[in-house]
């Protein structure tokens, strides 16, 4: 399996959101929560279980057209969860955004099963911390400024999300920065474990097999709901 390897200045702007070194043990399995029939069909259809050693030919891609950007945004289990836990979401839509130090980040939002962005108190997260809608927006609209044309956010369902975390020894999830098939930028995702290691079919920690990062995302602008 073809893997990056993160140098000691591009593992420094990674983004570590909510990070809990002190993990005693790897707590029980999130849920979907409250959510009817249509809401979990939805959360079901977006994204899918694929190749690691195809995602992480991407972030290759990526890595080798961008150098010196970030090459990918670490989120522990509780952000994933604060996200989800609220009533009526469906999934995660992750918006591509410049951090305080202009590296490239991103920006969490949840959404509902009309694809629209769920604005709601103590569940939008960038840089490591909860940011309120106003400053969120800010951030959005900044980036997108400066690239209109590029796709703005990726998002994935609450299933494949939870796959992913709920797996044997997972304690959050990391997404990459990824180069897709048209050229654009993209994200795929993976879960990690206690020491950040990503849990894959090479680490011991893991029991997975080649299909274990989380691909097939919904671009936006293409689907935005009315986040435009």
């Amino acid at each position: 399996m073809k893997r990056i390897i993160l140098s000691a200045a591009l593992l420094a702007t990674m983004t570590f959101a909510c990070q809990n070194d002190k993990v005693d043990q790897v707590s029980p399995p999130s849920t979907l929560g409250n959510l009817s029939a249509d809401e979990l069909a939805v959360s079901s259809s977006i994204g899918r279980l694929g190749s690691s050693s195809e995602a992480f030919s991407q972030a290759t891609a990526y890595q080798k057209a961008n150098p010196t950007s970030t090459v990918a945004v670490t989120v522990d289990r509780s952000t994933v969860e604060a996200i989800l836990g609220q009533s009526h979401t469906v999934g995660i839509r992750a918006y591509f955004i410049k951090n305080s130090e202009g590296k490239l980040d991103l920006a969490l939002v949840g959404m509902d099963k009309d694809l629209n962005n769920r604005y709601l108190t103590n569940a939008m997260f960038s840089e490591g911390k909860t940011i309120s809608e106003e400053n969120f927006k800010k951030k959005l609209t900044l980036f997108q400024s400066e690239n209109p044309i590029a796709i703005r956010a990726v998002a994935f369902g609450s299933q494949i999300l939870l796959d992913r975390l709920n797996q044997t020894n997972s304690t959050g999830l990391r997404f990459y920065f990824t180069i897709d098939k048209d050229g654009n930028r993209n994200l795929m995702f993976v879960g990690i474990d206690r020491q950040s290691k990503d849990l894959l079919n090479d680490n011991p920690n893991a029991r997975t097999t080649d299909d274990d990062a989380g691909t097939g995302g919904m671009p936006c602008p293409q689907h935005c709901g009315n986040n435009g």
